[in-house]
């Protein structure tokens, strides 16, 4: 799963606790993947930003072809600033994204 910080964020836990088994197939796991498909298919997460490759996502940014990085760093900014003024102009930077486990989502 590409996205593990986001189950984990959300108090999945990936593997047994000896580290042995995959420990991810619950109901809760099941129903956040849910949550998420159900953005994926209205169109409020775009197909695609979830790719293979992401070190394109600051660029899929400044070019207009995403409206949220939640995993951005202090370089993806000041990139975006210096590449693409306009959309550095109306960003807005918030706190981490953090789920129920009150760790980073991403």
């Amino acid at each position: 799963m590409a996205y593990s910080f986001t189950m984990q964020s959300e108090g999945v836990q990936l593997i047994s606790p000896d580290r042995k088994k995959a420990a991810f197939n619950t109901p809760q796991a099941a129903a956040i993947l849910a949550k998420y498909k159900k953005f994926l298919t209205s169109g409020a997460i775009a197909p695609g930003v979830l790719g293979k490759d992401p070190r394109s996502y600051a660029q899929n940014l400044s070019n207009k072809l995403i409206a949220f990085l939640p995993s951005a760093t202090s370089t993806d900014l000041i990139g975006l600033q210096k590449n693409s003024p306009d959309v550095y102009a109306d960003s807005v930077i918030g706190p981490a994204v953090t789920g129920p486990a009150g760790t980073r989502s991403c």
